[in-house]
Parts: structure tokens; sequence; C-alpha cells
């Protein structure tokens, strides 16, 4: 089974969430999982975005990152994680074109936090659709904009399905 699948099951979904707050305590805001294990099925990691309530100086979340890839590593025996810790004005920031979230427009999942965060994406996602961005990359070229609608379309209806 794929890890992707796995974490939709819930159990290992779980477990990351129990992780994360252990390590980041009340500052937590969001986990988000991105990359090529979500929209390829397979990656040698599983990305995490980590969002926390304040801004960090560099020693400190590098420290964090670190207990953080350690801690969630005893979870996902066969892969590695990466694990990227931004404060919450830092990852609104970074919802803009050609920022590395736009790589968000190929698939994420939020585990945590989906109330403040997931209106944030949509946004994006949004505004993304509207232009024409290409990403070239080791697993190859990606029409970001195009994309962005299908996961923008995707969410959406995943969320009126949940509202009933």
């Amino acid at each position: 089974m794929l890890l992707r699948d796995i974490l939709r099951i819930g159990e290992l979904r779980d477990l990351i969430v129990s992780k994360v707050k252990e390590v980041i305590g009340e500052d937590l805001v969001g986990i988000i999982v991105y990359g090529s294990t979500l929209y390829l099925g397979v990656g040698r990691d599983l990305d995490l975005i980590v969002i926390i309530r304040e801004e960090l100086n560099l020693r400190n979340r590098f420290n964090l990152e670190i207990a953080l890839r350690k801690s969630l590593e005893t979870l996902i025996k066969d892969s590695v994680a990466d694990v990227h810790i931004l404060s919450i004005s830092e990852f609104r920031d970074n919802l803009r074109l050609g920022s590395p979230l736009s790589g968000l427009a190929l698939g994420y999942e939020i585990l945590y936090g989906g109330s403040v965060l997931e209106p944030l994406i949509l946004n994006f996602l949004k505004e993304l659709a509207r232009d024409k961005y290409v990403l070239h990359n080791e697993y190859g070229t990606w029409n970001l904009s195009h994309y962005a609608r299908i996961t923008y379309n995707l969410k959406v209806r995943k969320l009126k399905q949940i509202k009933g």
C-alpha cells in the first residue's frame, strides 16, 4: 500500500499529528502533507509543512525541524520526513505565484488546522489557476495553473460533501 493511501486511512495521520503536537506544543497552527508522496503516490520522503504561531530565528527553526524529523521517522520506517516549519505569517506571505508553496497546486492534505489553512490555500489556488505558470523539476514539467484548477475544484467539492 502506498504511503499516501495509508495517510488517508487515518491511523498514520493521527500519529503524525500527535508527534508534531508533542514537539511543537501550543504553538501549532497546522500540518500539511504535500509533494511527490501525494501527487505521484510514491516518494523518497514525506514532505510536511508545519505552521506555528510565531516566527523563529534560524537556529531555533533548524533545531525544531531536526527534532520533528527524528520523531516522525520513528513512525514512517521506510521513508524520510522532510519538515519545513513556517510561522502563520510566513505561510501567508509564501502563498503567491513562484513561491515553493506553488507546489500545493499538485496536491496536499491538511492533517491539522484545516479551518484556518484551507480558506487561505483555496484562495491561493484560485489566483494561481488564473495565471499561466509552469514548474519544471526532477519529476517533469507541470502546468501548475491547470493543476491549481483541478485541486481547487476537488477540494471545494470535498468541502461541500462534508457540509452535506
